[in-house]
């Protein structure tokens, strides 16, 4: 009796390892970028990634779009906002993985939008165009950068600019995309 009792455990075993290895594998390929700016959370699931060998470079963009609802005088109306992130960067030859910074748009072209619905529906852009040099400032680290079709990962930080001159602090990011060639 108690050999059939040890024995009815295998197929429990054999099933659990199963489960384990795909949740493993859908995570595994799961894209996302995350981020908070002054402490607002952000989750982007809508995450692109390309990659030019030519010119050994990437662009990640990440965006959702959201249907909102403004009061108007003319009463109610839904209209469509978008929350995103988008960066460009020159890798390192040979060896992408790393810690890239900048404070100028030129290195690292990057940008954030997003709304708020206080009172009023307000629209924010922050990058690292205008304002003085110095008070602006952007870091990406590539943690895994594999072939093309495999996932690329990594984090970001940084304070960014609106067109007002205003400072924006950008924590926590972090991003997995599935890496695309383009020509």
């Amino acid at each position: 009796m108690k050999k059939l009792a040890c024995f009815s455990k295998v197929p429990v075993l054999v099933l659990s390892f199963v489960l384990l290895t795909f949740s493993s594998m859908v995570y595994a390929e799961e894209t996302y970028a995350t981020f908070k700016i002054d402490n607002k959370v952000f989750k982007l699931k809508d995450v692109a990634l390309e990659y030019n060998a030519t010119d050994n470079f990437i662009s990640l963009r990440a965006e959702k779009m959201e249907t909102v609802v403004i009061t108007t005088e003319e009463g109610e109306e839904e209209t469509d906002m978008s929350v995103g992130m988008a960066f460009e960067l020159d890798l390192k030859p040979k060896s992408p993985e790393g810690k890239y910074e900048s404070s100028s748009p030129e290195t690292i072209p990057v940008s954030f939008w997003w709304y708020d619905m206080d009172n009023d529906l307000n629209e924010f852009y922050i990058s690292l165009d205008g304002g003085d040099e110095s008070s602006r400032k952007f870091a990406i680290t590539i943690d895994k950068f594999g072939e093309a079709g495999s996932m690329v990962s990594g984090s970001f930080q940084g304070v960014l600019l609106d067109e007002s001159g205003k400072t924006y602090k950008i924590t926590d990011g972090k991003f997995c995309a599935k890496r695309v060639d383009t020509e």
